[in-house]
């Protein structure tokens, strides 16, 4: 989105194809995002869970066959985002206004991912 917006703004011409600049308040600017390798038809967030998944057998497995009790062991990854969580980026429009004031005064790209950082948290 922050280039998105770098670039909008950098233009001469109105590059807002996607219409995202707009006061539409029905609507949120959003991005989707998917995270694939070629041979693979699941996400890569998927994948990784999978893996984990399997090596955590692994080490119970392991654990027990060296005679110990895997139990105490925390290996779970309930911390972990479902890639639903994680794929769509909403970005309400008072932070794009924010933004475009931003790079209206000068900032740079890291700056504005800074700020969108802080408006992320804040909400």
């Amino acid at each position: 989105m922050v280039r998105y917006l770098l670039i909008n703004a950098k233009s001469s011409k109105d590059m807002d194809v996607f219409w995202i600049l707009g006061n539409d308040e029905e609507q949120l600017p959003c991005i989707v995002r998917h995270w694939g390798l070629e041979p693979f038809e699941d996400e890569i967030l998927e994948l990784a869970v999978q893996a984990w998944e399997q090596i955590t057998v692994l080490i119970k497995d392991t654990i027990e066959w060296l005679g110990d009790d895997p139990t105490q062991l925390r290996l779970s990854i309930d911390c972990i985002h479902s890639s639903s969580s994680v794929a769509l980026l909403t970005y309400r429009r008072e932070w794009i206004k924010i933004l475009n004031k931003a790079i209206d005064g000068g900032k740079e790209f890291n700056e504005l991912m800074h700020i969108l950082r802080g408006l992320r948290y804040r909400h």
